[in-house]
């Protein structure tokens, strides 16, 4: 992890150098040391041993009194501080050397590539590269809570000098670049481990973190109360973001106690015993490879298509890293691999910054193309009823259930039963009856001879469909009637028989639908929330309903949330009319004449009139922590009963973890709850377990879905009652949902919601929290969600109405080809200037399946590069030849792994002359353009 912060003169004279002060026990062979090309001009030498009185002056005459340095602070994961501070003297040793090692490379790369500064010149001011730098290095062990905790504080002083002038350091691109040189630095410190014998495992690919192999997440968690103080500090405040996390360390920060360190040492490696975490045997290492590399370089680029549809060069460059954290990749390879690989386009973004260049790929054009190719061959294909045998049908439902629509839902009942395309699109505002109508269209179709089946892409929408439109229970091939839409894709891959043994099918994001056989019975589907439906999930589900010859009808509202994944089809299908649809616009769930007419300026983009309509229910708090205390205060003056029909709401995780901890608090004070026990749940995928009282009366949320419980992601309840570690739980409607938190732990207090989670829920009153710093959280369509929860009353708690208004006023979309644009010549997005780096379709999955699927996929590998040389042909010969024994029968799968085995090592030879060409030519390409230039002045 890398943080950035400035230093004043007399902070930096008394926290990095104050004996009584100084990080407090320290460690014998820690050494503080200069670096930096501008040593020796400040009489300095780089490397030599920092003393006080230096370390004072140098502060002193640089920058000003505000910011005379910059910290960058450079923290090692704590399975390796744990390690350093409890393990043998070998492995403190080797713990300390691959820290400071990738500390030295990646400060080096820092002066190199970012140091300069801001020179104003004819009246023109710009940032100047500089590369020169002076630097201390502080190495310390232990947080201020006597944690096991290796870093290195390196005091980036604020002083460059260019041409012969002295000038502040431009301290913004430091900032800025934090990110990715803290995945550089972790990669780094990765590949110095495995070097030295130490096996690594990511456990957070995404962002680029990993800890050593073999120890245990509560083992991580114990000693990690240093962080889980600021966290909590960070909560209470309602603040976020690097300024507000440097605030709290700073005022959180308490004197160090004064302990031997070997005494500290023996309590830590007691601590980890009575854990039962001191193995005797460390984990084999694999050392990592050019193939290795490459293989995250493919699994980085699928994340990129899954994410976004175009990516900056940069934002690549940072997703590399950290799939590649611990494979040995560096920038410099990362952006070799991007700037050769063939597979990827370019393209310039529309508007404020056209110019700007952009990376896609052909299958996320593909993917969107696929979609509206789909829409377009639908059209005047499906089946539908004749208009008099539907309104003589809705006239018969309506009878006999006591139905009764308004025009638009009629006209909705009229456009799904009889449109004759095979897709088509209901576009409903919040709260204007969509469920109840689409149960209405069900009975219509059903009475028609149609089977009616539903989907959406989260498990509590899915859950509500089911419910609403009375499509709940199994069809008579055992498939369920509604569900998500990765469990409809996943049930449809096995009806057509592809499905593979032992895949994780939650993690899917590719599905084969070859031989997938049409419907027996006309088959319509519903599929609700699709404006939250990313294209790549939506390419397959066209795809699987047409193969079937089935009619889909997806309904959502393109001014609530847009999809976590890549793109928007449906929202551009309907702005675009690609999409035959009816709009719904008639709100019914708001009872209060003033909220309704909020939600309807909000949705005209009118926020600044809608903020006035409630100006009455709106309160203005500065500071994070007396907001949130005001929304707890007005919830627990609250009866239980309006309790019950109450939600808050906040965008960010942390404010929804502080709310409903406080909230939880103040209920148990009012002896309105016990206070319970303690259990470890799952909070967070892919971090360890966190500690949460729980009690009869609690208000829950379920976050992942489980079929045999009957729960999904976002379903909501009341704990009813507890006994050791099994919980009963009411989630409404009369259902008892059982379960023992041995086999289920995916649960959170439910009593706050993120805005995300709140998206298609109904309730009486909700109590929002909005704040002007959590800017990238904050846009129309999240304010337009938070405001339409309720029926009667919406609150807003935010801190400033001038700065949030324009936020809030912002609408947030998917980026799409229509935003980008194309080459002149070609009409298409140009190829980047890709010159060797091979296909990597199909190796973004880690997961093998079998021995020849296995086989099949190293097979890929070593042909992945371009042949350089006799050593690659012969590997890529040995490959194909060991898939195709590996294709024929067990007997011969034996001889086709040995003829793997020696592929994989000639491939990795031609790996490496493969990268080291690469970068021949790249220094080629740079010198003959030098000489180019020159010419052109001669």
């Amino acid at each position: 992890m890398l943080s950035v912060a400035t230093v004043s003169p007399a902070m930096g004279g008394n926290y990095y150098t104050k004996a009584e002060e100084n990080y407090y026990t320290r460690d014998q062979t820690a050494q503080d040391y200069w670096r930096g090309s501008l040593c020796e001009e400040a009489g300095l030498t780089s490397g030599q041993q920092v003393q006080a009185e230096q370390f004072q002056l140098m502060l002193n005459n640089s920058g000003s009194e505000k910011c005379a340095a910059y910290d960058l602070t450079f923290s090692a994961p704590k399975s390796v501080s744990i390690m350093s501070e409890t393990g043998n003297s070998a492995q403190h040793a080797d713990m300390l050397a691959a820290h400071q090692a990738a500390v030295k490379a990646t400060l080096e790369q820092i002066e190199r590539r970012e140091i300069g500064a801001r020179i104003t010149s004819g009246g023109i001011t710009e940032h100047v590269h500089t590369g020169k730098m002076v630097c201390a290095c502080f190495e310390h062990n232990i947080s201020r809570e006597v944690d096991p905790q290796l870093h290195t504080h390196c005091v980036i002083m604020n002083r460059t000098e260019y041409q012969g002038k002295d000038y502040a350091v431009d301290g913004q691109p430091l900032y800025h670049i934090q990110k990715v040189y803290g995945t550089e630095y972790r990669a780094r410190l990765a590949t110095e481990l495995q070097e030295r014998g130490y096996a690594v495992e990511i456990t957070d690919a995404e962002k680029g973190f990993f800890e050593l192999s073999g120890f245990k997440p509560e083992t991580i968690q114990h000693f990690s109360k240093r962080r889980q103080q600021i966290e909590r500090a960070l909560q209470e405040t309602g603040e976020s973001g690097a300024k507000a996390a440097q605030e709290v360390t700073i005022e959180t920060r308490r004197a160090k106690e004064h302990l031997n360190i070997e005494e500290l040492r023996t309590a830590w490696k007691q601590e980890r015993e009575a854990l039962q975490d001191l193995p005797e045997k460390m984990p084999e290492v694999k050392a990592p490879s050019a193939a290795t590399r490459l293989m995250a370089y493919g699994e980085a680029r699928k994340a990129m298509e899954l994410r976004e549809f175009a990516w900056t060069k940069e934002e690549m460059v940072n997703t590399v890293l950290s799939y590649g954290v611990t494979t040995g990749m560096t920038r410099a390879e990362a952006e070799n691999l991007i700037d050769y690989d063939r597979q990827l386009l370019s393209a310039h973004l529309k508007g404020k910054d056209l110019g700007k260049v952009y990376l896609t790929t052909q299958a996320n054009i593909d993917r969107e193309q696929k979609i509206f190719a789909s829409i377009e061959r639908g059209k005047g294909r499906g089946l539908g009823i004749q208009h008099s045998k539907a309104t003589h049908t809705l006239q018969e439902v309506c009878r006999e259930n006591g139905f009764k629509l308004h025009p638009q839902q009629q006209s909705m009942v009229f456009h799904v039963a009889e449109s004759k395309d095979r897709i088509l699109g209901v576009e409903g505002l919040a709260g204007v009856g969509k469920s109840f109508s689409l149960n209405v269209c069900r009975e219509v179709l059903e009475r028609n001879g149609f089977e009616v089946r539903g989907m959406s892409a989260s498990g509590q929408a899915a859950q509500e469909l089911a419910a609403d439109a009375h499509l709940e229970g199994m069809t008579t091939d055992g498939a369920a009637r509604c569900g998500t839409i990765h469990r409809i894709l996943n049930e449809a891959e096995k009806q057509a028989g592809n499905a593979i043994k032992g895949e994780d099918y939650s993690q899917k994001t590719s599905w084969n639908f070859d031989g997938l056989q049409k419907s027996a019975k006309p088959t319509v589907w519903f599929m609700d929330e699709a404006s939250l439906t990313d294209n790549n999930t939506l390419s397959y589900v066209v795809e699987m309903v047409e193969r079937r010859g089935d009619k889909l009808v997806m309904v959502g509202d393109p001014s609530q949330l847009q999809p976590v994944g890549t793109g928007a089809a449906f929202t551009e299908a309907i702005r675009e009319g690609r999409l035959s649809s009816i709009k719904l616009d008639n709100i019914q769930r708001q009872k209060d004449e003033r909220l309704l007419a909020s939600v309807k300026e909000a949705v005209l983009g009118k926020v600044n009139n809608s903020l006035d309509l409630i100006a009455k229910d709106t309160r203005e708090i500065k500071t994070g922590k007396a907001r949130l205390k005001a929304i707890v205060k007005d919830y627990l003056k609250l009866s239980p009963e309006e309790q019950r029909k109450t939600v808050v709401l906040s965008a960010k995780n942390a404010d929804r973890t502080a709310l409903n901890r406080q909230i939880r608090e103040g209920l148990v004070k009012n002896g309105q709850l016990d206070k319970g026990k303690v259990f470890q749940v799952e909070a967070d995928k892919g971090k360890p377990t966190v500690a949460r009282e729980f009690a009869a009366g609690d208000k829950i949320v379920f976050l992942q879905n489980d079929l045999k419980l009957g729960v999904m992601n976002g379903t909501k309840g009341v704990i009813k009652g507890i006994e050791g570690e099994r919980f009963t739980v009411d989630c409404g409607e009369g259902k008892l949902v059982q379960f023992d938190l041995g086999q289920y732990r995916w649960i959170e207090h439910g009593y706050c919601l993120t805005t995300f989670k709140s998206q298609g829920m109904t309730v009486k009153r909700a109590l929002i929290n909005m704040s002007s710093k959590d800017m990238l959280l904050n846009s129309r369509n999240a304010y337009y969600v938070d405001l339409s929860r309720a029926k009667l009353e919406s609150k807003l708690y935010i801190d400033s109405r001038e700065k949030l208004e324009p936020q809030i006023s912002k609408f947030a979309q998917k980026l799409t080809s229509k935003d980008f644009t194309f080459d002149k010549e070609t009409g298409r997005f140009q190829k980047a200037a890709g010159k060797g780096l091979p296909a990597l379709e199909g190796m973004g999955s880690r997961a093998v399946f079998s021995p020849a699927k296995s086989l099949q996929m190293a097979g890929e590998l070593a042909g992945l590069v371009p042949v350089v040389g006799k050593p690659l042909q012969m590997a890529m010969s040995l490959s194909g030849k060991a898939v195709s024994l590996a294709g024929i029968g067990a007997k011969k799968l034996e001889r086709g792994i040995s003829d793997l085995s020696k592929a994989a090592k000639m491939a990795h030879h031609g790996l490496q002359e493969t990268i080291r060409q690469v970068q021949q030519d790249k220094q080629s390409e740079k010198v003959a353009s030098k000489q180019k230039g020159a010419e052109l002045e001669i």
